[in-house]
């Protein structure tokens, strides 16, 4: 018993003297021990702050790529969409110009009271002058190819038609104004031939669609009627081509000028003539 008591003490003698040992060789090794635990720690976060910067390196990398496949998927796109709109503008001034063949109608009845010959229009002599100015001015020859059921062509093309989602809104509805102001003149033209007034046409309608898109020439509308839109289809023509060219140098304009074309395809809309052959009925 005694020896093992013996070896007991021994053993706690060589501990305690084992840990003193070591706790003096920690003490005067403190501040290497402290150096060597701390660069082992910044070891470790450099790395992973390496292993961070990659990943970021990485994914800014992914991010410019895809930043360069939108930018290009948009520059494409508007490309693409200004080639549309340069095509479709084109489209629309060629399809006014080609009403120019009809504008032949409102320079015939540029020289005509149209109250008047509303009023007169059923007395034989009337009609006889009509007839016998439409052949002299080659409007007769136009009168018959609009008037013939089987060319059912609008005055509004297909071709325009298509433009319209590629053109602003104010373009397209001054082109309207100008169509309806052509087909209203041969519409007219075609009545007074076949001893019918015009009155029961859209006349106000179409009086306000062109108020609408010349308001400084309102009073003269007022003062003049539907005869005064026939003068001023030069000058709605211009206003297009220059509309026209305003939008494919700074694109669809404010609200002002929305506004503006809304309430003219709306009363042009409204003062619009089914085919002039109804008439004849």
């Amino acid at each position: 018993m005694q020896e093992i008591l013996d070896s007991l003490t021994d053993q706690l003698v060589t501990s305690a003297t084992a840990a003193t040992i070591l706790a003096i060789i920690a003490y005067f090794m403190r501040d290497l021990i402290a150096k060597f635990l701390s660069q082992k720690t910044e070891h470790r976060h450099d790395k992973k702050i390496s292993i961070l910067e990659d990943k970021l390196v990485r994914e800014r990398a992914a991010i410019a790529d895809l930043r360069g496949v939108v930018v290009s998927g948009i520059n494409s796109r508007n490309e693409k969409l200004l080639e549309k709109q340069i095509s479709a503008t084109e489209e629309l001034w060629r399809a006014a110009t080609i009403n120019k063949k009809h504008q032949m109608a409102t320079q015939f009845l540029q020289s005509l009271n149209i109250d008047k010959m509303n009023e007169h229009i059923k007395e034989h002599n009337v009609q006889e002058l009509v007839d016998i100015t439409a052949k002299m001015t080659g409007v007769q020859k136009l009168i018959e190819e609009v008037s013939d059921e089987s060319i059912q062509k609008p005055i509004h093309s297909t071709e325009a038609e298509l433009t319209r989602p590629f053109v602003s809104a104010l373009s397209w509805a001054l082109y309207s104004a100008h169509s309806q102001t052509i087909m209203h003149a041969v519409v007219t033209i075609i009545s007074w031939k076949n001893g019918v007034s015009t009155n029961l046409l859209k006349n106000d309608d179409l009086v306000k669609a062109i108020e609408k898109a010349l308001p400084h020439q309102t009073k003269f509308l007022q003062e003049y009627g539907v005869g005064g839109t026939y003068f001023l289809l030069q000058e709605l023509e211009d206003t297009l081509l220059k509309e026209l060219r305003r939008f494919l140098r700074e694109g669809e304009a404010g609200q002002e000028a929305a506004k503006q074309a809304r309430e003219i395809l709306s009363a042009s809309e409204q003062a619009q003539i089914t085919h002039p052959s109804s008439t004849q009925k």
